[in-house]
């Protein structure tokens, strides 16, 4: 496998870094910029947004050739992230619901059913989408 240089940007609520890192994957790129801001947070060149270097939210890696990527997200910018696939997928949920007959699940040791599901399910899309 041939050793890439990867561009990392590293971000937090308000300040970002980047560096370059010399690995064979975005995941190993990724793995050396998870240890790199470990090791030493205030080495990392910051570029201000308005403040602070942590927490970190993210951090973003890009291969020279942009064909190998890998990003982490902090857990409190995950669902933002996943929000549009879980959408989506929200969506198939309900199209199934209401394809399908009515049946009953049990769920934490309540009783409830498939049409009730697929309304709450209808209520999470439309406030979701704002409507």
């Amino acid at each position: 496998m041939t050793t890439k240089t990867y561009t990392v940007t590293f971000h937090t609520p308000h300040l970002y870094a980047v560096e370059e890192v010399e690995a064979d994957t975005a995941a190993e790129a990724l793995q050396q910029a998870q240890a790199l801001y470990a090791a030493n947070p205030g080495g990392l060149d910051w570029c201000q947004y308005d403040g602070d270097c942590e927490p970190l939210e993210m951090v973003e890696v890009l291969s020279d050739d942009d064909d190998d990527t890998a990003e982490w997200h902090c857990e409190d910018t995950s669902l933002p992230v996943a929000a549009p696939e879980l959408l989506e997928a929200l969506e198939l949920a309900v199209a199934a619901l209401n394809t399908a007959p009515r049946f009953t699940v049990r769920v934490q040791g309540t009783r409830t059913d498939s049409y009730d599901i697929a309304a709450a399910c209808d209520r999470a899309v439309a406030k979701a989408k704002g409507t």
